[in-house]
């Protein structure tokens, strides 16, 4: 809640408060009062955050909050407690998604979610678990004493260094489950480490921070910071900032400033004035300046590390009982939220909008599968559709089950070939030809077809002539048109000819006029393969005589409709020298003498040879 503004002050016991939300009868005596939400309402509603969320954690009658941490790759909060309880919970409801025990006694102190699951720090332990519950392993060893604290390693992105109030920092492979090598801190240890671009930020309980190296985790430069106890401190960008403690009179006393250093410099900037006092503080990942801070009593403030005049608003957090401190503190990778942890055992969200993003582009969550409820089926519905409800699946046969020799696939045998065409094929590449053995008559009509004729009395027509017993003439439709031209070589116009009566498919065809036609089988094929029929249509060269433009344009002419011939492809293969070579090019004279199967082979290889 925004105190900003808010000059008066309430003091009403919970026992009238409890009186006035059960007396819905409950009426204003006196137009002096006022509604107390005429003096809140409107406060609160342009406040920039606002409590979305409020829950009692797992354990949390028993145990205070310890750790909290926004996933990094989903839409998930994860909660960690002082029993060693870690839970997580989806989206701005705070649905619980995933609750697990990690240790019996000890408290989770440190929460790492990466992409495989949730690393869960503990003072002797490192857990990796799933994030749907599921152990990975758990990882112990005599160095791991008071552990507080881990990090990732930017150069290596299956390291962890795990460092507490002990004088090692312990370098540890994740994926081989065994520890890389130890760094001597000191006998203060390492209570806090953050990231930066340059340094890896050690924090010591002593209030000095020691900047190391990445690389070689070699001290390279120390910052002094507080005099006492250093509290928390954050890293954004090049600047550093600090909150903890100072001796005052020979007491402890929390400093009421946050203490900025550039890190370029590597000296102290102007200290920030804040209206309470610090105890854990957060940068906001999407603003460049911004800091979440958060005192003992739960009291919020956003301060800018630039702006000389600090924020003077202030939020609240509701607490469930009196005696209730701030634990843990995190924000989301998007800054809409913010998760505050208390030792009463509450998870408070704060968030600047109704329905906050944690992250920009997080992955879906994976939930369990629903389950479906169907409808009952009454015995006397004989309509019901007994499908609608799935058997399970069993070992062993059902009812309904169909012999073997019912539900076998019976595929078509294919027919040998003829011995006679094996002992005469020639192999050419890949492909083998063979004369044909004449043992099969061509062009053979149905004997139902010829006596479907016969009954419905029709007589065979005898417009050839031919008056001989038992001759069929071929029907119309499979005879050769005679196509008559016009003055300028083309087909007659509409109306003049037959085409459109022979085929009624919209199909244009090529005309068989020319010497060279037994090419134009081939031609609709290539025509018919769409992928080469593109290429061919969007082909463009400066060649004279291109066998690819000249199939370009008959491929066009052929999507029209229009019947065509290609006497102009064929001119552009004379000038090939394998199709002269070949003898693919038949003039007027020689085609009668031409032999047909030779050239047809030698056709149906060629295109393939000259199209890039």
């Amino acid at each position: 809640m925004d105190l900003s503004s808010s000059s008066l002050h309430y003091e009403t016991a919970p026992e009238e408060m409890l009186i006035y939300d059960e007396d819905t009868n409950f009426t204003l005596a006196d137009e002096s009062f006022v509604s107390v939400d005429e003096h809140f309402t409107g406060e609160y509603i342009n406040a920039e955050f606002h409590e979305r969320s409020t829950i009692l954690v797992d354990g949390g009658e028993n145990f205070g909050v310890s750790s909290v941490a926004f996933d990094t790759h989903e839409e998930l909060l994860w909660m960690g407690n002082q029993g060693g309880h870690v839970t997580s919970y989806y989206g701005p409801d705070l649905q619980k998604y995933t609750s697990f025990q990690v240790h019996m006694t000890d408290e989770i102190r440190c929460l790492h979610p990466i992409d495989g699951g949730i690393l869960a720090l503990s003072p002797n332990s490192l857990r990796y678990q799933m994030r749907r519950g599921l152990p990975i392993y758990t990882y112990s060893s005599v160095n791991m004493e008071e552990m507080q604290c881990l990090i990732p390693m930017k150069h290596s992105p299956d390291s962890f260094l795990l460092s507490g109030h002990n004088p090692r920092i312990i370098e540890l492979n994740l994926s081989e489950g065994r520890e890389v090598q130890m760094i001597d801190v000191g006998e203060g240890g390492c209570a806090i480490m953050r990231q930066q671009t340059r340094y890896l930020c050690c924090g010591e309980p002593t209030g000095r921070v020691e900047l190391r190296d990445p690389l070689t985790l070699k001290v390279e430069h120390s910052l002094e910071t507080h005099s006492a106890s250093l509290s928390d401190f954050d890293v954004h960008g090049n600047l550093l900032v600090t909150c903890g403690f100072s001796n005052r009179q020979g007491a402890l006393s929390c400093d009421p400033l946050l203490l900025v250093f550039d890190l370029r410099m590597l000296r102290a900037l102007t200290p920030i004035n804040l209206l309470l006092d610090p105890l854990l503080l957060r940068f906001m990942p999407s603003y460049s300046s911004r800091l979440a801070v958060a005192s003992p009593t739960g009291q919020l403030q956003f301060v800018e590390t630039v702006v000389s005049e600090p924020d003077m608003s202030l939020y609240q957090v509701n607490w469930p009982s009196a005696g209730c401190v701030v634990s843990s503190l995190d924000v989301c990778s998007s800054s809409q939220a913010v998760v505050v942890g208390g030792s009463g055992g509450s998870l408070h969200l704060m968030s600047s909008t109704h329905s906050p993003l944690y992250n920009a582009f997080s992955r879906p969550t994976e939930f369990a599968d629903p389950i479906e409820n169907y409808e009952p089926i009454s015995l006397d519905d004989t309509m019901a559709v007994l499908a609608s409800i799935p058997l399970p699946l069993t070992d062993g046969p059902l009812l309904s089950d169909w012999p073997k020799q019912f539900v076998a696939r019976g595929y078509r045998r294919t027919p040998p070939i003829d011995p006679e065409i094996l002992r005469t094929m020639k192999m050419q590449g890949t492909v083998g030809y063979a004369p044909n053995p004449n043992t099969r008559r061509r062009n053979q009509v149905s004997e139902t077809y010829i006596k479907r004729q016969e009954g419905r009395g029709g007589t065979p027509n005898a417009t050839g002539g031919d008056d001989q017993q038992g001759f069929v003439a071929i029907p119309k439709r499979y005879r050769k048109p005679e196509l008559k031209y016009n003055k300028t070589g083309g087909p007659l116009g509409e109306g003049e000819n037959d085409v459109e009566n022979c085929s009624k498919t919209g199909l244009s065809g090529l005309e068989a006029t020319l010497p060279n036609s037994y090419c134009n089988a081939m031609l609709q094929v290539l025509y018919f393969t769409e992928n080469l029929r593109n290429v061919m249509l969007a082909h463009q060269c400066p060649a004279e005589f291109c066998v690819c433009c000249e199939l370009g344009f008959l491929f066009h002419m052929l999507g029209s409709g229009v019947p065509c011939h290609s006497g102009n492809l064929l001119r552009a293969l004379r000038s090939a020298k394998e199709a002269s070579a070949l003898r693919l090019i038949l003039s007027d004279t020689s085609a009668q003498d031409a032999n047909l199967l030779l050239l047809i082979q030698a056709w149906h290889v060629h295109p393939l040879r000259i199209i890039p």
